[in-house]
């Protein structure tokens, strides 16, 4: 990323372009991965992401702002949509 490559991040992997994932811990099952309560990500924008939007609601957009806050910009993606972030 540094020398100009770009990364694409579909479903888990979007969410890992975030600074942290600890928002998601609700929906995705863990599996023991973590187990050090570290969520932080690769960092690679400063926004979130809700995958598989078709799947959810307004309840998971208020799930996901305990964690983010109601300041931060969520991007809700359903699973035949793309974002490009800069």
């Amino acid at each position: 990323m540094a020398n100009g490559a770009i990364y694409l991040g579909f479903s888990a992997g979007a969410y890992l372009a975030c600074d942290e994932i600890e928002y998601v811990k609700n929906y995705d099952k863990n599996d023991g991965f973590i187990t050090d309560g570290n969520f932080h990500a690769l960092g690679f924008t400063n926004k979130y992401v809700l995958c598989h939007f078709d799947y959810r609601d307004e309840k998971d957009i208020q799930l996901c702002r305990l964690y983010i806050g109601d300041e931060a910009e969520l991007i809700t993606l359903n699973n035949n949509q793309l974002v490009v972030l800069p």
